[in-house]
């Protein structure tokens, strides 16, 4: 019996052991517009800081830009956080999903969003 539960026990404890790992490294995102641009695959999650330079032609559509390239950015105003004040000039975070259409359109579609420290 003593036996037997601890070999359940073992058996437990080394099937658990990868959940308590710790991954510390670079994520394996773009890191850049420029990056995302060229390398970034349909519905990768992406984190990205830089500026909205413009509203574009939808009231949800932006222009964002990191210094390396601008990519249209969409927020959502359930997007928005209450009273978040934001121009050209103020560096922001943005989580989302890259987006790449079949007729080249690309796009990052914004979950999260808030001033960079």
């Amino acid at each position: 019996m003593q036996r037997t539960l601890a070999a359940t026990l073992l058996t437990l404890g080394l099937a658990l052991a990868p959940a308590l790992a710790q991954f510390t490294g670079p994520n394996g995102m773009p890191a850049t517009v420029r990056q995302l641009l060229a390398e970034g695959r349909d519905h990768e999650p992406v984190v990205l800081t830089g500026r909205i330079l413009s509203r574009l032609e939808r009231h949800d559509l932006y222009a964002f830009s990191d210094g390396s390239a601008t990519v249209t950015i969409r927020v959502s105003p359930e997007h928005w956080p209450h009273g978040l004040r934001v121009d050209e000039h103020s560096r922001v975070e943005i989580a989302g999903r890259f987006e790449r259409e079949w007729t080249g359109i690309t796009k990052v579609k914004v979950g999260q969003i808030r001033l960079a420290p």
